[in-house]
């Protein structure tokens, strides 16, 4: 039997076993729409040969009957089997809430049988009339949805299941651009942190007559609130990442924090405690290393936080030691915190409403590279996958680097060069 004619359901090698003695074939093979490992026992490496290419017939037979398989069932098994232990549950909920949508429409309809026109027709539509409450969906949407939709077309190939992939043949739908984050400068920056360090943006638009201006509960909001953004545009860690963060993570004498968790989106998506999931991807896992300044900082909240909670007594418990909390203890909620202060924060600044937590991040990294930090350091410092990203998303900025580094250079060889010819010349 060649070999190649088992390469669509995974390696595998054959073996003597001398302990047993006996011949062993171990592999994987694609059961089920998934890679099994199977190991095939028997006394004459020809038998176990021969055991193989039934079971490799078997599973060809099935392949050959599942071809006439939905499109609707097929991205059930894709989500279930395939992206079951690669992608995170909250990334499954991106990619379930797109592709419900093409399911909706073409769930029936054999996997087979699509064609590119009709997707390209339904991908056109979906800009006019796609939303559920009218009008038409984002081109970024839309285009999101066909990333999603061909994945799980150029799986079917892999396994055998359609040798055509319509998603691929269609064109991205055009928009306008998606929106650049915005950078706020040094001094822009500084009256932003003065602005939530004030707290007086809190009591804009109040409209819940309970709501005690100098309450203790209010008080804390305001000082967290603080402790939260400085450290933000100190260190550009991500929302998630902030919210998940236990004291334990912060090392006073060594001066780093560890990114080692996240908050969990919801319910059920937690990988370990109650209220934890691992980080966004292996890069996010890192000690952030942090200025003298920032750990006083975060030291005197502490010592506030648990003043705060002496004086709430029983109201206040802080069950997962999180440094960052609701006002009675509970884990943060990052859309009630955007809804209630962030946006207020911003108003007060008189930024740009398009100004999201995201950009505190840009900033962060946007202002080191201003100041000619190393992109690698920076990519490391934010949990970048590869330095090109970062370099990628902050093109706008390396211009300016490259001019400074023109000076730099002046400055270590050029000006003391003509300082040495001006001596010659005397």
């Amino acid at each position: 039997m060649k070999n190649n004619e088992l390469k669509p359901f995974g390696s595998g090698s054959l073996y003597w076993d001398k302990t047993n003695g006996r011949w062993v074939w171990e592999g994987g093979l694609l059961i089920d729409g998934a890679i099994k490992h199977k190991k095939i026992y028997g006394k004459t490496s020809a038998f176990v040969i021969k055991k193989l290419k039934d079971i490799v017939d078997d599973i060809n037979r099935d392949i050959e009957l599942s071809k006439d398989i939905t499109i609707g069932k097929w991205i059930n098994i894709w989500l279930n089997e395939f992206k079951k232990n690669e992608i995170k549950a909250s990334t499954r909920r991106i990619y379930e809430g797109h592709l419900n949508k093409i399911v909706k429409i073409f769930g029936n309809k054999k996997l087979k049988e699509l064609t590119a026109i009709e997707l390209q027709r339904y991908f056109n539509d979906l800009k006019i009339n796609g939303h559920f409450k009218g009008g038409g969906l984002s081109a970024a949407s839309i285009n999101h949805m066909r990333k999603y939709f061909g994945m799980v077309y150029d799986d079917a190939i892999k396994n055998k299941l359609i040798d055509y992939n319509p998603v691929r043949a269609t064109k991205p739908v055009r928009g306008r651009q998606v929106r650049e984050p915005i950078s706020l400068t040094d001094e822009e920056a500084i009256r932003f942190l003065n602005i939530v360090k004030n707290g007086d943006y809190i009591y804009e638009t109040l409209d819940n007559p309970h709501f005690r201006k100098n309450g203790l509960p209010t008080q804390y909001i305001i000082q967290q609130n603080y402790i939260l953004i400085l450290l933000a545009f100190s260190t550009g860690m991500r929302i998630s990442e902030i919210t998940g963060l236990t004291w334990d993570c912060i090392n006073l004498q060594e001066g780093y924090i560890a990114v080692n968790k996240q908050l969990a989106g919801k319910k059920g998506e937690a990988t370990f405690g109650e209220i934890f999931c691992e980080p966004k991807s292996s890069n996010s896992r890192r000690n952030i290393a942090v200025s003298t300044v920032l750990l006083n900082k975060l030291l005197e909240f502490f010592n506030y936080q648990r003043e705060f909670a002496l004086a709430m007594g029983d109201y206040y418990q802080n069950k997962y030691n999180l440094v960052f909390t609701n006002s009675n203890g509970t884990p943060f909620n990052y859309h009630n915190f955007i809804r209630r202060y962030f946006a207020r924060m911003v108003k007060a600044a008189g930024i740009s409403e398009n100004f999201t937590f995201h950009c505190i991040r840009h900033t962060h990294c946007s202002l080191l590279l201003e100041h000619n930090a190393d992109v690698k350091a920076a990519s490391i410092r934010l949990g970048h996958s590869d330095p090109s990203f970062t370099r990628k998303v902050y093109q706008e900025v390396l211009p300016s680097m490259e001019r400074s580094l023109a000076t730099m250079w002046d400055e270590v060889i050029l000006d003391k060069l003509d300082k040495t010819e001006a001596n010659n010349d005397e």
